[in-house]
């Protein structure tokens, strides 16, 4: 899709609900246009403007829709949109609210340590933030994140790596038992005891 169009449609702020919705009030626009054209941009603006705010459109976004098409195609922006389907405008919707959470909330991840505690918070956290933007983007995360839900550290690590969240590399190295902050602390502060424990805990990790 066209970047110009992209962007047209993120200044209507559209998600699942209501996109098909704007879409066939800028198609009954567009055909009102088609049997009196606005003859002048002044003239299209105040149609258009009345139109929108009958159909409920806020008009902020109204206003910066047009400014948008003041510049770019001007007042045929509107016949370009029209002429998308309702998958196109969708697909769109999807994409660009994928987008938002990658950039919203993506960096949540960066605490993640790689156990499953942790696998089972921050993801649940990340289906709640997709929801909050529009369904489709939480069937989106849902897809994404399920085939994982009993996958290994490292393939959970690789997966999340492949999707933009800073996960670090931490993560990917299943969690010693008993020893959540093993990393932390140094082998010279610990006592014989502890190291020992620790050799065992990573032994039965293993094996199991």
């Amino acid at each position: 899709m066209d970047e110009t169009i992209s962007g047209a449609l993120d200044t209507l702020e559209l998600n699942g609900d209501s996109a098909v919705y704007w879409l066939a009030t800028l198609r009954g626009f567009e055909e009102a246009e088609r049997s009196e054209p606005a003859q002048d941009w002044d003239t299209f603006v105040q149609r258009f403007t009345a139109w929108t705010g009958q159909a409920g459109l806020p008009s902020d976004v109204t206003l910066r829709f047009v400014d948008h098409a003041a510049r770019t195609y001007g007042a045929e922006l509107v016949g370009y949109l029209a002429a998308l389907t309702d998958d196109q405008v969708l697909a769109h919707c999807a994409q660009s609210g994928w987008a938002r959470l990658i950039t919203g909330h993506g960096a949540d991840w960066a605490a993640y340590d790689g156990s499953q505690e942790h696998w089972e918070y921050f993801r649940d956290q990340f289906y709640i933030q997709a929801n909050d933007i529009d369904p489709q983007v939480y069937a989106t995360a849902h897809e994404q994140l399920s085939p994982y839900d009993a996958a290994s550290p490292l393939e959970r690590y690789h997966a999340l790596v492949g999707l933009g969240l800073p996960v670090h590399t931490s993560a990917a190295e299943p969690a010693v038992p008993g020893f959540p902050d093993q990393e932390a602390a140094s082998f010279d502060e610990m006592s014989v005891e502890e190291v020992e424990e620790m050799i065992l805990a990573y032994a039965a990790a293993a094996v199991s």
